[in-house]
């Protein structure tokens, strides 16, 4: 069917037909529909609620009965994401140092003192450091007894009077020697800018969720308490939410801070299924004789960026040397297959490196890990394992699409790939 044409007589019908007995769509209204427990508080995107909840899943005594699990991937998530942002270490060799005991989980953390809205001060410089987390740690033959990470939280405002730097500049005065490292956290929705000091690791709430909140839920030990705690939280995230501003004012935002990965499917089914009656409606409004130029020219702009998304998400198939037919996902992991076999020296981490797989849900990864991950819902493609030369079995994962990703990916592929040609087939 042509998205550039309105539905019209029986075809509209059956639509909205579909779109009303459709269950996918009876449980996004469902979900939508239904306030979480920080909303129905009025506390939904408060930045000292989301301060509140963070402090209390990473004290390791606290009540939820996870311990240090939920730091530790607090930690493994600092260290990726301050390698995918080229950042270099204000902590020079002590950072180097602690890397690997955080990979290899060999690092025990002793106890945890964690504080919401520390009073900064230095010079003529004053703030409030949102959650300051000291750690004091064990690491075999390691000079490194304490880990302090300093979380700057942003939900809405933008960075003002250099916090980052002075919060910075008053923990590196603090810290009194190499016995200390500290680390500085940038938290945001996905859209906001980075921290303007430079030490600061720009965290996003779907990392969030992503690497430490959804991982949690599939604990075996996890209790009834905690679990409905977590859910809350994620719903809260997903939940379109208006905020109120310093003044006390209610903002007409409603935000998304990060999907989860069901909500994230059910909307991309949800999309699929219905494209044409939402095409529909846009087209009526763009030719309603009774609205105005202002919404009609909103109207088109939109019926034109969704046409534009149908072409660059169709489904398409490629050849590989001009042999096969593949869909994007499967050309990613015959590419890859390719390059272990002409790299001998091959790993997991110089794989998502030298193809510049960046984001969680789009690298390579072990095959237990993938395992594991595709239990609740299939990301990777285990049926197709690839073989490192060390015997280590790995997965790639299948959340490809035909976009910008998948065509910088195969750019990055043909420099690593020489004599690799991928044509898409007519």
């Amino acid at each position: 069917m042509d998205n550039k044409k309105k539905l019209s007589g029986q075809e509209l019908i059956d639509a909205i037909i579909k779109f009303n007995n459709d269950p996918e769509v009876q449980k996004l209204a469902s979900f939508y529909s239904n306030q979480s427990v920080p909303e129905i508080f009025g506390v939904s995107r408060r930045e000292v609620s989301h301060s509140a909840f963070l402090s209390w899943l990473f004290t390791t005594n606290a009540n939820h009965g996870l311990g240090e699990k939920p730091l530790m991937q607090l930690l493994e998530l600092y260290l990726k994401c301050c390698r995918d942002q080229n950042k270099v270490s204000t902590d020079g060799v002590q950072l180097e140092q602690i890397q690997s005991a955080i990979l290899t989980r060999n690092i025990s953390i002793l106890s945890t003192d964690v504080q919401t809205e520390e009073a900064v001060a230095i010079d003529k410089a004053k703030g409030r450091a949102d959650i300051v987390i000291a750690c004091n740690v064990h690491i075999p033959d390691n000079l490194v007894k304490k880990i302090s990470i300093i979380i700057e939280n942003k939900i809405y405002s933008e960075e003002h009077k250099e916090q980052t730097q002075t919060y910075f500049n008053y923990h590196k005065n603090k810290k009194r020697n190499d016995e200390e490292v500290c680390l500085y956290i940038y938290l945001t929705p996905p859209a906001n800018k980075d921290a303007k000091c430079p030490a600061f690791v720009h965290l996003t709430y779907q990392d969030v969720l992503d690497s430490i909140l959804e991982p949690l839920l599939v604990q075996s030990n996890l209790s009834d308490r905690t679990k409905f705690i977590i859910t809350e939280y994620i719903n809260n995230l997903s939940i379109p939410s208006d905020y109120i501003d310093e003044k006390n004012i209610t903002k007409k935002a409603r935000t998304i801070m990060a999907i989860n990965t069901k909500e994230r499917e059910l909307l991309q089914s949800f999309w699929d299924k219905h494209l044409d009656l939402f095409i529909t409606a846009l087209t009526s409004i763009a030719t309603d004789e009774n609205a105005s130029d202002e919404v009609k020219d909103a109207a088109n702009k939109i019926v034109k960026e969704v046409n534009t998304l149908v072409e660059k998400k169709k489904n398409y198939k490629y050849s590989i040397n001009n042999q096969g037919e593949y869909r994007c996902g499967r050309v990613v992991v015959e590419l890859i297959r390719e390059y272990i076999e002409n790299n001998t020296n091959a790993t997991i981490y110089s794989i998502n490196k030298n193809f510049k797989l960046r984001k969680k849900n789009q690298q390579v990864t072990d095959i237990n890990s993938a395992n594991s991950a595709n239990i609740s819902t299939k990301r990777y493609f285990t049926e197709f394992p690839l073989q490192l030369s060390n015997g280590e079995m790995i997965a790639v994962s299948n959340q490809w699409s035909n976009d910008e990703k998948f065509e910088n990916f195969l750019e990055v592929a043909k420099e690593l790939i020489p004599n690799c040609s991928v044509k898409r087939v007519k």
